[in-house]
């Protein structure tokens, strides 16, 4: 009793994160943290004098309908709410609830993270980004090597190429044949010189127009000073900004927007993000060891059989978590060499399928259609089945209990084409053109957890089996994304050996 009442406090009472148990039939509150104190405001015994419906603002408020169905559910999904404090303040919470026993009685675990300051964060960042591509100026990042990697909206609207056009060619191509290479040659000169250049810069438009641009061309530097990226901003230099787009743009191109896309920059955004995601699945394996302890050698065996296959369920999110991050983070330094090997990926989609069957169960029929032939192909088994992962896993958490999930495996031509379809809730118009960018997510999607990592994955992998990705979606009627992965990989030549089975 005693060592079970130590834990007890180390786990909850003391724990960093805010927490409350509560009695979901009379709805009272039964026990509050001191974190969750000192987020709220309230003194412990006025907490416990809440209705935990009291903490919302109105009745219906942001994520209460998710959370309701989580709740009847038994799950332990993760919802956004929009929560008042004491002093009347609101404040975005992330919740994550957790059937539990308390003193006997079944009761409900509350934990919640304050994402208020990220959410502020992001719907500035979001309200820059939408004025700035209002401005008539294109701001274009490309490697050392000048290839280009980020083409703001704005660009398009410049210049005529969209960023799909663009993104992975020279920034010389746009270069108008007109110009004196000369000129070019000394900007070079003077960038490698002084990190900073501006000159007028003669491109052709994808009309065939040649326009005359104000360029200004910079380095971005890591935190050790050395450059790694080249920010390219053009305007004519005729159409004048009024002053408060000259304060915006260059606010913009000082800190948040450029920041964003710097290497130094993304790193701060991945730890936050994880440590954002990571709070939730480890307070669940503490919370579920505490319940195992708490057995004993006379535990009731299917409790703890439970409690293990949730520790099992979160540790094998943070791995995947993990191993997605690291794979894309070698990608966008150029370490990532897939293993191509033979695999038959008719039985790839089968194992995926059955694999998903077995962690959802009944609560979405899942329906795997496969040609009658064996499908080789040539890829990297493990990145390609990390991308049909990421895509069930999407088509499963983004759908209603019940929507149906399809994973479908056909031949075209050359390629192999793979469909994942769900029924559920859609992407929205305006996040069509960001839905595979990194930590991008929409805004009907907020209300469930995630890190908006998993597509901007199967894009990278795809790309780098010379593939193509792509998806058709209707809001509140489900989401189709099409794979299409060529057979054959450029100078590979297979073995017998390639086609064993994975361990």
């Amino acid at each position: 009793m005693q060592r079970n009442e130590m834990s007890y406090r180390m786990l909850f009472v003391g724990h960093p994160t805010p927490m409350w148990i509560y009695d979901p039939e009379s709805m009272h509150i039964l026990d509050v943290n001191e974190a969750a104190i000192k987020l709220y405001g309230y003194d412990y015994e006025a907490f416990k004098q809440l209705n935990p419906y009291d903490l919302r603002p109105v009745a219906g408020a942001a994520g209460s309908a998710p959370h309701a169905h989580a709740v009847s559910q038994g799950t332990s999904e993760a919802t956004e709410w929009i929560h008042l404090r004491q002093d009347g303040t609101p404040i975005n919470v992330k919740i994550v609830s957790h059937a539990i026993t308390f003193e006997g009685h079944h009761a409900r675990l509350v934990m919640a993270t304050d994402i208020t300051l990220q959410r502020r964060a992001e719907e500035r960042l979001r309200l820059d980004r939408q004025i700035l591509q209002q401005l008539p100026v294109a701001i274009i990042i490309t490697d050392l090597d000048r290839q280009i990697l980020n083409w703001m909206a704005a660009s398009e609207f410049v210049l005529g190429f969209s960023a799909e056009e663009m993104v992975g060619s020279p920034i010389d191509s746009l270069q108008s044949p007109e110009f004196d290479f000369e000129i070019y040659r000394a900007m070079w000169r003077q960038l490698a010189k002084n990190g900073r250049v501006v000159n007028s810069v003669l491109v052709r438009t994808k009309a065939g127009e040649d326009l005359s641009l104000l360029t200004t061309v910079s380095y971005l530097r890591d935190d050790q000073g050395v450059p790694e990226k080249i920010i390219w901003v053009m305007r004519d230099a005729e159409e004048r900004l009024d002053m408060e787009e000259e304060r915006l743009l260059t606010r913009l191109l000082e800190s948040e927007l450029t920041d964003a896309i710097r290497m130094s920059d993304l790193r701060d955004q991945l730890v936050s993000m994880v440590a954002h995601e990571f709070k939730s699945p480890l307070s669940a394996i503490k919370l579920y060891r505490d319940i195992i302890a708490k057995q004993g050698h006379a535990s009731d065996k299917p409790r703890v059989r439970d409690a293990l296959n949730r520790i099992d369920t979160q540790i094998t999110t943070l791995i995947d978590l993990v191993d997605d991050l690291i794979t894309l983070n070698q990608a966008s330094l150029g370490k990532l060499v897939p293993v191509i090997t033979s695999f038959d990926l008719d039985d790839l989609c089968r194992r995926v399928a059955d694999h998903w069957v077995g962690i959802i169960g009944d609560r979405h029929p899942i329906v795997c259609e496969l040609p009658d032939d064996v499908l080789p192909i040539e890829a990297d088994m493990r990145l390609i089945k990390r991308v049909l992962d990421n895509l069930m896993s999407n088509a499963v958490k983004y759908s209603p209990v019940g929507g149906r999930v399809t994973l479908l495996l056909h031949l075209e031509d050359d390629q192999a084409v793979v469909h994942v379809k769900d029924e559920g809730i859609g992407i929205p118009e305006a996040a069509k053109a960001r839905v595979f960018e990194m930590f991008e997510r929409a805004e009907n999607a907020m209300h469930l957890s995630g890190t908006g990592v998993g597509l901007a994955y199967c894009r990278m992998v795809v790309d780098l089996h010379h593939g193509a990705i792509s998806f058709n979606s209707v809001p509140e009627k489900g989401t189709t994304f099409v794979l299409r992965l060529p057979l054959k990989q450029p100078g590979y030549t297979s073995s017998d050996a390639d086609f064993e089975d994975e361990d």
